[in-house]
């Protein structure tokens, strides 16, 4: 009983059970004070004449040196894994690292995604055919046709 009293007060004191506002405002204060240390700490890396280095998508960096070596590492352990899968290391931009095969056809025209060994991307927004992509995977969003030559729009990392 005790506890059905204790769990009706927590939830009366969420109002309609949502978050509450001022834990909402604390979430917002707290995300801009950690984006200031680190804008703080980018900035004095670089006034040491350091590069800043981004590590990975999800916003890892390190300064000079450091960040070289981590980047090193970090390139060292997905070779490896994409080496176990019998794939090769690919690196694009903000999505990183990520392991895939080449494809053959690379660039070829298409029409579906049978077409290709890879990805069937789409050129343009109202473009009948594409282009088969040059490795099997590709990350982020992209426009492309489905087995059924439909266009869709598919994500991946």
């Amino acid at each position: 009983m005790r506890r059905l009293v204790l769990a009706v007060l927590l939830l009366a004191a969420c109002g309609d059970g949502g978050v509450s506002p001022d834990l909402e405002a604390a979430r917002a204060a707290a995300r801009q004070r950690a984006e200031a240390r680190v804008a703080a700490a980018q900035e004095a890396c670089r006034a040491r004449g350091e590069e800043v280095i981004r590590l990975g998508p999800s916003g890892e960096w390190a300064c000079g040196q450091r960040g070289a070596a981590a980047l090193v590492r970090e390139e060292t352990r997905w070779r490896e894994r994409c080496a176990a899968s019998g794939t090769e290391l690919f690196r694009q931009g903000a999505f990183g690292w990520f392991c895939a095969r080449a494809t053959a056809d690379a660039g070829r025209e298409c029409r579906r995604a049978t077409d290709c060994e890879g990805v069937c991307l789409a050129a343009a927004p109202e473009a009948r055919t594409g282009r088969c992509s040059a490795t099997t995977v590709v990350p982020g969003c992209t426009a492309q046709f489905g087995p059924d030559g439909r266009r869709v729009t598919a994500c991946a990392r």
